[in-house]
């Protein structure tokens, strides 16, 4: 199923040059406790740059899970 597959990178959209990307992955807290990135990622083919941005933290997997399929459904 989309976005399910952990540490990879999703494409959720392309505007030109620009194509955007979507991952989770397992991480730790400070507190040691385990939690849930999501991130993304803009690659432009271009100026040959490439960004991340948007990283946000999860308790649970169904929600990092959920929210690479949100950026994607967003982007349509």
């Amino acid at each position: 199923m989309y976005g399910e597959q952990a540490n990879t990178w999703y494409q959720i959209h392309t505007n030109g040059a620009v194509t955007t990307f979507a991952r989770f992955y397992e991480g730790q807290s400070e507190a040691g406790s385990p939690i849930f990135v999501f991130e993304k990622m803009q690659a432009d083919s271009v100026n040959k740059l490439i960004e991340v941005f948007g990283e946000e933290e999860y308790d649970e997997l169904t929600a990092a899970i959920n929210r690479v399929k949100i950026a994607q459904t967003l982007a349509e």
